[in-house]
């Protein structure tokens, strides 16, 4: 039996047949029907920063601006859903505006869809503790003060569909995961999401 418990980043989209998304001049065509939400997800969700399919936790922001960083970021929206697009990443993240208490939860799901071989992407889900500020170190890219995070490499994505990810909330946040605040997306370079949500079993 799965519980969900919600907080998503708002994305959930149908996408039927061959669809377009026009994206910064980068075409992406997307030739199938969108990624489902997890089927035993409806009970447990509690954190949605990314699906339609949920409520929304905490609004989040999806072009945080963080210096040195190329990426182009755009929301499509698609049959009245939203996906997240990716182009020339280095670095970004995506920044709720308000922590999320995961302390109940024990991963994260996220679906990720490509066009380009050997493309992958790191993700890192940050806790900001309790003073809820996002604390790096700037020469290594590491948490600091009563920051603590998961890094965790989206890899094997197969080009031209989706690809679901469940993410254990473990490591360094097995037991600080009360105040998540942003999940840093490094490398790439080009990839869209969807449904991206932390749950419970």
């Amino acid at each position: 039996i799965y519980r969900y418990i919600y907080t998503y980043i708002h994305m959930y989209i149908y996408i039927q047949t061959h669809i377009h998304i026009y994206i910064y001049n980068h075409e992406y065509t997307l030739a199938y029907t969108c990624p489902n939400t997890n089927a035993n997800a409806n009970e447990n969700v509690n954190s949605n920063t990314n699906s339609d399919a949920y409520a929304n936790a905490t609004e989040s922001n999806f072009s945080p601006g963080f210096g040195g960083s190329t990426t182009e970021t755009s929301i499509a929206i698609l049959n009245d859903n939203a996906v997240v697009s990716y182009v020339n990443n280095n670095f970004t993240g995506i920044i709720f505006n308000s922590p999320v208490d995961a302390s109940g939860l024990s991963f994260l799901h996220i679906d990720v869809y490509v066009q380009q071989s050997g493309t992958e992407v790191g993700i890192q889900i940050r806790d900001v503790g309790a003073n809820q500020t996002i604390e790096t170190d700037v020469n290594t890219g590491l948490p600091i003060g009563d920051d603590k995070d998961l890094r965790f490499d989206l890899t094997n994505l197969a080009v031209g569909q989706w690809t679901s990810f469940d993410i254990p909330l473990g490591g360094d946040l097995a037991t600080q995961k009360n105040n998540l605040g942003a999940l840093i997306l490094v490398g790439g370079p080009n990839f869209i999401l969807d449904n991206i949500y932390f749950y419970t079993e």
